[in-house]
Protein backbone atom coordinates (compact mmCIF):
# COMPACT_ATOMS: atom_id res chain seq x y z
CA UNK A 1 0.00 0.00 0.00
CA UNK A 2 2.72 2.61 1.45
CA UNK A 3 4.84 2.06 -2.38
CA UNK A 4 2.14 2.69 -4.60
CA UNK A 5 1.21 6.06 -2.04
CA UNK A 6 4.47 7.14 -2.91
CA UNK A 7 4.37 7.32 -6.41
CA UNK A 8 1.58 9.57 -6.39
CA UNK A 9 2.99 12.51 -3.97
CA UNK A 10 2.67 15.72 -5.09
CA UNK A 11 6.06 17.10 -5.10
CA UNK A 12 6.87 20.76 -4.95
CA UNK A 13 10.40 22.58 -5.04
CA UNK A 14 11.43 26.09 -3.78
CA UNK A 15 14.18 27.89 -4.87
CA UNK A 16 17.31 25.97 -6.77
CA UNK A 17 17.14 22.20 -7.44
CA UNK A 18 20.74 21.27 -6.09
CA UNK A 19 22.10 18.19 -4.09
CA UNK A 20 22.29 20.06 -0.92
CA UNK A 21 18.35 21.18 -0.37
CA UNK A 22 17.19 19.27 1.97
CA UNK A 23 13.78 17.05 1.36
CA UNK A 24 10.61 17.77 3.80
CA UNK A 25 7.81 15.70 4.18
CA UNK A 26 5.46 17.47 5.04
CA UNK A 27 1.32 17.27 5.80
CA UNK A 28 -0.85 18.18 2.46
CA UNK A 29 -2.39 20.99 4.02
CA UNK A 30 0.98 22.80 4.68
CA UNK A 31 1.85 23.03 0.77
CA UNK A 32 0.25 26.54 -0.15
CA UNK A 33 2.04 27.66 2.83
CA UNK A 34 5.37 26.18 3.30
CA UNK A 35 6.30 26.92 -0.68
CA UNK A 36 5.76 30.39 0.12
CA UNK A 37 8.01 30.04 3.14
CA UNK A 38 11.28 28.64 1.47
CA UNK A 39 10.39 31.59 -1.03
CA UNK A 40 11.39 33.53 1.53
CA UNK A 41 13.46 31.27 3.29
CA UNK A 42 15.73 31.14 -0.19
CA UNK A 43 15.74 35.13 -0.47
CA UNK A 44 16.74 35.34 3.82
CA UNK A 45 19.25 32.62 3.63
CA UNK A 46 20.72 31.41 -0.71
CA UNK A 47 19.35 28.58 0.74
CA UNK A 48 16.60 26.10 -1.09
CA UNK A 49 14.12 23.22 -0.22
CA UNK A 50 12.57 19.95 -1.39
CA UNK A 51 8.72 18.58 -0.64
CA UNK A 52 7.04 16.23 -0.97
CA UNK A 53 3.28 16.79 0.58
CA UNK A 54 0.98 13.75 1.14
CA UNK A 55 -1.31 12.32 4.36
CA UNK A 56 0.56 12.56 7.78
CA UNK A 57 -0.01 8.74 8.38
CA UNK A 58 1.43 7.70 5.05
CA UNK A 59 4.36 9.99 5.18
CA UNK A 60 5.62 8.84 8.47
CA UNK A 61 5.03 5.28 7.53
CA UNK A 62 7.09 5.89 4.04
CA UNK A 63 10.04 7.08 6.52
CA UNK A 64 9.55 4.57 8.64
CA UNK A 65 9.03 1.54 7.15
CA UNK A 66 10.07 1.98 3.62
CA UNK A 67 13.43 4.33 4.47
CA UNK A 68 12.27 7.33 2.47
CA UNK A 69 14.93 9.83 2.41
CA UNK A 70 13.35 12.59 4.17
CA UNK A 71 15.61 14.86 5.83
CA UNK A 72 13.02 16.49 7.81
CA UNK A 73 9.54 16.22 8.33
CA UNK A 74 6.32 18.60 9.08
CA UNK A 75 3.51 16.56 10.07
CA UNK A 76 -0.17 17.33 11.85
CA UNK A 77 -0.93 15.10 14.95
CA UNK A 78 0.83 13.18 16.84
CA UNK A 79 0.19 9.65 15.69
CA UNK A 80 2.47 10.29 12.66
CA UNK A 81 4.86 11.79 14.97
CA UNK A 82 4.74 8.39 17.34
CA UNK A 83 5.49 6.13 14.03
CA UNK A 84 9.02 7.85 13.81
CA UNK A 85 9.82 7.97 17.71
CA UNK A 86 9.18 3.92 17.56
CA UNK A 87 11.27 3.59 14.57
CA UNK A 88 14.00 6.09 16.40
CA UNK A 89 14.04 8.40 13.28
CA UNK A 90 12.81 11.76 16.00
CA UNK A 91 16.01 14.39 16.12
CA UNK A 92 15.18 16.04 19.55
CA UNK A 93 11.87 17.89 20.14
CA UNK A 94 10.09 21.00 19.27
CA UNK A 95 9.23 24.11 21.61
CA UNK A 96 6.97 24.99 18.98
CA UNK A 97 3.86 24.54 16.43
CA UNK A 98 1.13 25.46 15.03
CA UNK A 99 -2.35 24.96 15.11
CA UNK A 100 -5.54 24.65 13.34
CA UNK A 101 -9.31 24.12 13.43
CA UNK A 102 -11.63 21.95 11.21
CA UNK A 103 -14.81 23.03 9.11
CA UNK A 104 -17.24 22.14 7.38
CA UNK A 105 -17.18 23.43 3.66
CA UNK A 106 -19.76 22.81 1.19
CA UNK A 107 -20.01 24.13 -2.58
CA UNK A 108 -22.35 27.19 -2.50
CA UNK A 109 -24.01 29.95 0.00
CA UNK A 110 -26.91 28.37 0.23
CA UNK A 111 -25.63 25.84 3.17
CA UNK A 112 -24.90 28.52 5.86
CA UNK A 113 -26.94 27.56 7.99
CA UNK A 114 -26.16 23.66 8.06
CA UNK A 115 -26.78 21.70 11.01
CA UNK A 116 -25.41 18.90 12.42
CA UNK A 117 -28.51 16.85 11.08
CA UNK A 118 -28.82 17.94 7.69
CA UNK A 119 -24.89 17.30 7.62
CA UNK A 120 -25.36 13.77 8.50
CA UNK A 121 -28.84 12.95 6.84
CA UNK A 122 -27.66 12.03 3.62
CA UNK A 123 -23.63 10.17 4.65
CA UNK A 124 -22.14 9.58 0.97
CA UNK A 125 -22.37 13.64 0.68
CA UNK A 126 -20.02 14.22 2.52
CA UNK A 127 -16.08 13.40 2.26
CA UNK A 128 -12.91 13.13 4.60
CA UNK A 129 -9.44 12.25 4.45
CA UNK A 130 -8.86 8.88 5.07
CA UNK A 131 -7.94 8.06 8.52
CA UNK A 132 -6.02 5.25 7.76
CA UNK A 133 -3.93 7.65 5.56
CA UNK A 134 -4.12 10.66 7.07
CA UNK A 135 -4.76 13.15 10.74
CA UNK A 136 -7.00 15.26 9.15
CA UNK A 137 -9.73 12.37 8.61
CA UNK A 138 -8.32 10.97 12.30
CA UNK A 139 -9.72 14.44 13.73
CA UNK A 140 -12.83 14.07 11.46
CA UNK A 141 -13.74 9.99 12.84
CA UNK A 142 -12.89 11.82 16.62
CA UNK A 143 -15.76 14.30 16.09
CA UNK A 144 -17.72 12.63 14.50
CA UNK A 145 -17.77 10.03 17.59
CA UNK A 146 -18.34 12.65 20.04
CA UNK A 147 -21.53 13.57 18.70
CA UNK A 148 -22.40 9.92 18.21
CA UNK A 149 -22.80 9.45 14.89
CA UNK A 150 -19.50 7.45 13.08
CA UNK A 151 -20.86 3.98 13.51
CA UNK A 152 -23.26 5.43 11.04
CA UNK A 153 -20.86 7.33 8.60
CA UNK A 154 -18.21 5.15 8.27
CA UNK A 155 -19.28 2.82 5.77
CA UNK A 156 -20.86 5.64 3.86
CA UNK A 157 -18.71 9.04 3.38
CA UNK A 158 -16.28 9.46 0.92
CA UNK A 159 -12.57 9.16 1.77
CA UNK A 160 -9.39 10.65 -0.06
CA UNK A 161 -6.21 10.27 0.57
CA UNK A 162 -5.91 13.61 2.16
CA UNK A 163 -7.17 16.84 3.48
CA UNK A 164 -6.62 18.62 0.28
CA UNK A 165 -8.12 15.93 -2.02
CA UNK A 166 -11.44 15.84 0.22
CA UNK A 167 -11.58 19.63 -0.52
CA UNK A 168 -11.26 18.75 -4.12
CA UNK A 169 -14.00 16.54 -4.09
CA UNK A 170 -16.67 19.43 -3.25
CA UNK A 171 -14.84 21.64 -6.04
CA UNK A 172 -15.11 19.33 -8.32
CA UNK A 173 -18.96 18.26 -7.27
CA UNK A 174 -18.33 15.00 -6.13
CA UNK A 175 -19.52 15.63 -2.86
CA UNK A 176 -21.71 18.02 -1.42
CA UNK A 177 -19.55 18.39 1.78
CA UNK A 178 -16.15 17.76 3.23
CA UNK A 179 -14.36 18.35 6.80
CA UNK A 180 -11.14 19.91 5.92
CA UNK A 181 -9.01 22.33 7.77
CA UNK A 182 -9.50 26.37 8.19
CA UNK A 183 -6.42 27.11 6.61
CA UNK A 184 -7.42 25.10 4.01
CA UNK A 185 -10.05 27.33 2.69
CA UNK A 186 -8.79 31.09 3.86
CA UNK A 187 -8.72 32.18 -0.02
CA UNK A 188 -10.68 29.72 -1.20
CA UNK A 189 -13.80 31.21 -3.31
CA UNK A 190 -15.21 28.03 -4.76
CA UNK A 191 -16.26 26.63 -1.60
CA UNK A 192 -18.19 28.24 1.29
CA UNK A 193 -17.51 27.37 5.49
CA UNK A 194 -21.05 26.00 6.24
CA UNK A 195 -19.98 24.72 9.99
CA UNK A 196 -17.59 25.82 12.80
CA UNK A 197 -16.09 22.33 14.32
CA UNK A 198 -14.43 23.64 17.53
CA UNK A 199 -14.43 20.84 19.58
CA UNK A 200 -14.87 16.97 20.14
CA UNK A 201 -11.26 16.50 18.40
CA UNK A 202 -7.62 16.35 19.85
CA UNK A 203 -6.20 19.81 19.46
CA UNK A 204 -4.67 19.74 15.89
CA UNK A 205 -0.65 20.24 16.09
CA UNK A 206 1.74 20.84 13.34
CA UNK A 207 5.38 19.61 14.64
CA UNK A 208 8.75 20.64 12.82
CA UNK A 209 11.32 17.98 13.25
CA UNK A 210 14.70 16.46 11.77
CA UNK A 211 14.52 12.75 10.90
CA UNK A 212 17.86 11.40 12.58
CA UNK A 213 20.12 9.54 10.56
CA UNK A 214 19.08 11.74 7.26
CA UNK A 215 22.26 12.95 4.76
CA UNK A 216 21.03 16.33 5.26
CA UNK A 217 19.70 16.44 8.45
CA UNK A 218 21.20 19.36 9.55
CA UNK A 219 19.94 21.88 6.94
CA UNK A 220 16.63 20.72 7.15
CA UNK A 221 16.55 21.61 10.68
CA UNK A 222 17.69 24.71 9.65
CA UNK A 223 14.51 25.38 7.44
CA UNK A 224 12.47 23.90 10.53
CA UNK A 225 13.69 26.59 12.87
CA UNK A 226 13.47 29.54 10.51
CA UNK A 227 9.60 28.03 10.03
CA UNK A 228 8.84 29.11 13.53
CA UNK A 229 11.38 31.34 14.38
CA UNK A 230 11.91 33.96 11.40
CA UNK A 231 9.38 37.02 11.80
CA UNK A 232 8.90 36.79 7.82
CA UNK A 233 8.07 33.22 8.06
CA UNK A 234 5.82 33.51 11.12
CA UNK A 235 3.67 36.40 9.62
CA UNK A 236 3.26 33.79 6.08
CA UNK A 237 1.96 30.77 8.81
CA UNK A 238 -0.73 33.32 10.35
CA UNK A 239 -2.05 34.96 6.70
CA UNK A 240 -2.72 31.43 6.07
CA UNK A 241 -4.27 31.18 9.21
CA UNK A 242 -2.34 28.78 11.19
CA UNK A 243 -1.34 29.54 14.94
CA UNK A 244 2.23 29.70 16.42
CA UNK A 245 2.10 28.04 19.77
CA UNK A 246 5.28 28.55 21.70
CA UNK A 247 6.63 26.45 24.85
CA UNK A 248 9.73 28.53 25.06
CA UNK A 249 9.63 31.10 28.06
Amino acid sequence: MFASILMILAFACGGNEDNDSPLIFAAASLSDVLIEVSEEYEISTGNSVKFSFGGSIALANQVAQLGAPADGVFLVGDGPVEILRADDRVDGETDSHYSNTLVVVGSTDENENLNLGDLVSDPSRIAIADPELAPAGVFAREYFTSVGKWTDLENSIIRTLDVRAALATVESGNADFALVYRTDVADNDSVSVVMEITEGYTPIKYSPLGVRGAKRIESAEQFLEFTVSDQAAVAIFERHGFSLVSSSP
